[in-house]
């Protein structure tokens, strides 16, 4: 899986379209970046008039193995 199918699984899961020039924008800043971008980051980079939602994908809890 590359990165930019990360950054449209983000987009997507949070209701947002991923358009190919936000997405090229939000990989270029990633791959520019020595850390993981922050909500805040991501948030200026998609312009303020659009809010984040959070993700609608739940994660499954973690299975334990064992007792």
């Amino acid at each position: 899986m590359s990165g930019r199918s990360n950054v449209i699984f983000w987009l997507e899961s949070r209701g947002l379209q991923a358009t190919d020039e936000l997405v090229d924008r939000i990989f270029a800043a990633a791959k520019a970046s020595n850390r993981m971008l922050t909500h805040e980051k991501v948030q200026s980079i998609i312009g303020g008039d659009v809010k984040i939602k959070p993700s609608a994908h739940k994660p499954e809890p973690e299975r334990r193995h064992g007792f």
